[in-house]
């Protein structure tokens, strides 16, 4: 049996599921950097390079560029590859340059 759906519910439908997509987004980004990469299973030398340049929510690690992460001492290329790695996995990459108040 088929039903159909009126366009402004199919609206509010998307409206919806785009407000929601918007809160997993703020709550991921607002999550501690150890907690999120840890949860990843990434080395703790990820977790405590990025802590170490104040890159302490993952919001802060999505604003860095490459460039700056390859400034951090202990972090290398293979690191730099498994945080890349990890925030892909979440739709996320460096550089977004996202700001708090367009959350």
């Amino acid at each position: 049996m088929l039903v159909e759906l009126s366009d402004d519910f199919v609206k509010e439908l998307i409206k919806l599921a785009d407000n929601l997509n918007g809160n997993k987004l703020k709550i991921l980004l607002s999550r501690k950097t150890w907690e999120f990469f840890d949860q990843c299973h990434c080395a703790s030398r990820i977790t405590n390079g990025l802590v170490s340049i104040g890159a302490n929510r993952v919001i802060d690690v999505v604003n860095l560029t490459e460039d700056d992460l390859l400034k951090v001492i202990n972090l290398g290329r293979k690191s730099i590859w498994d945080i890349k790695r990890t925030l892909k996995g979440a739709n996320l990459r460096l550089g977004m340059n996202i700001k708090e108040e367009d959350l």
